[in-house]
């Protein structure tokens, strides 16, 4: 045991068996604040140092011998001062060792200026804590458990008195054990004077992320950095095509798609061509095939009903939307001339006066079937063409 310590305050808890789990030292020339993760733990030390009943087994020493509460001062567990009290603020803080010719001053500074005659018990409680505390800085020979010492102070206050007892502790190397401290004041931060006891016992670290926001940080760093280092235009390696391990998957979404945009044209043309699929107008007013044509018949959503959901949702906008379906493929130097068919569709169906009503114009088979065919021919060459190029793609590559 160093002298240093044997010359401070020394809190030993005790296991079942009587040996020390756990020993705090609170050394001279300090303010030793308790910390706990449970309050129930800083409750027994506080308990204890307080010279009352604790749930834990403790033995307490100053300066080598047994710790008397009584013998000590304990601010902050009971009244400042006893109703009916008639002793002032000048007697009070003379018989605690203040010099009688500096007590108006000190007074002054913290807030209690002409009330050095009156009775100490008839001040607020914010003034009887402060009282209480000046004195604190005038005997270092005794240990100051002090119990939340700043709660009924303003925040001005409680900054005066931490600095307060903060150099009383520098420069008369006293001994303060703050038990609880609900707010912490700022002086107390990164004081060197201030020493932080953590009653459990440190956590055991495991293996993995430390605790250190530093090491963290650089780690992180690293890894962009080798991520940067390994990215094709970092390292000045530009692909013109996709990578090889990846080529087939590419040629089979391709495929997918230009199969799916040409189900769903020959789906729209079968069906745009039927007589049945056009609405008769009983108006004048010129009618286009593009808003007779029902926007989901229910025959190509029963032919298609077994495919996945994912399939009958292209099918159907590939139905619906041709032109949308076109401009979203990969394949962006294949353009398939729909515009044609779709015009012929929307141009505006004049009804002759001299028909029915409701009759409408309608295209010979023969040029229906014409038309057909020339789309067919058009995406047999599309994939064919899409297919020499990803070869030679994946040529340059390799």
């Amino acid at each position: 045991m160093s002298d240093l310590a044997s010359a401070g305050l020394e809190i030993h808890k005790l296991d079942e068996k009587g040996t020390v789990a756990r020993r705090i030292n609170c050394l001279p020339g300090r303010i030793t604040v308790l910390r706990s993760v449970h309050p129930t733990e800083s409750e027994m030390y506080q308990q204890a140092l307080l010279g009352k009943p604790s749930a834990g087994r403790f033995t307490i020493l100053f300066r080598g011998a047994p710790y008397i509460p009584g013998r000590h001062n304990l601010i902050g567990d009971s009244p400042d001062f006893i109703t009916g009290d008639k002793k002032t603020v000048f007697q009070y803080l003379s018989a605690s060792g203040v010099a009688e010719n500096t007590i108006e001053k000190l007074l002054l500074e913290f807030s209690l200026g002409g009330l050095s005659q009156a009775a100490c018990a008839d001040l607020g409680p914010g003034q009887q804590r402060v009282l209480r505390l000046l004195a604190v800085a005038q005997n270092p020979e005794v240990v100051h458990v002090l119990v939340e010492p700043f709660a009924p102070l303003s925040e001005e206050l409680r900054e005066k008195v931490a600095m307060y007892l903060s150099d009383f502790v520098a420069k008369r190397a006293g001994i303060v054990v703050v038990t609880s401290l609900t707010v912490r004041p700022d002086a107390w931060i990164e004081n060197e004077y201030i020493s932080r006891a953590q009653l459990e016992r440190p956590r055991t670290k495991t293996v993995g992320f430390g605790s250190d926001a530093l090491n963290r940080e650089e780690l992180l760093a690293h890894m962009r950095q080798s991520e940067a280092l390994s990215s094709p235009v970092a390292s000045g390696k530009v692909l013109l095509s996709p990578p090889k391990q990846h080529a087939s998957t590419w040629v089979a979404m391709s495929a997918v798609s230009i199969c799916l945009a040409l189900i769903g044209f020959v789906c729209y043309d079968k069906f745009a061509s039927r007589p049945d699929s056009i609405a008769i107008s009983s108006t004048s007013t010129p009618i286009t095939a593009a808003a007779l044509v029902k926007p989901a018949p229910a025959e190509v959503e029963a032919q298609v009903s077994h495919y996945p959901a994912t399939v009958q949702e292209a099918v159907l906008k590939a139905f619906l939307r041709p032109d949308e379906v076109l401009q979203g493929q990969m394949l962006a130097s294949v353009q398939i001339p729909t515009q044609n068919l779709r015009a012929s569709f929307e141009q505006p169906i004049q009804q002759d006066s001299n028909q029915e009503l409701g009759a409408v114009q309608e295209e010979s088979q023969d040029d229906l079937e014409a038309r057909r065919e020339e789309i067919r021919q058009r995406f047999l060459e599309a994939i064919a063409r899409a297919s020499r190029e990803q070869q030679q793609g994946t040529e340059w590559g390799n």
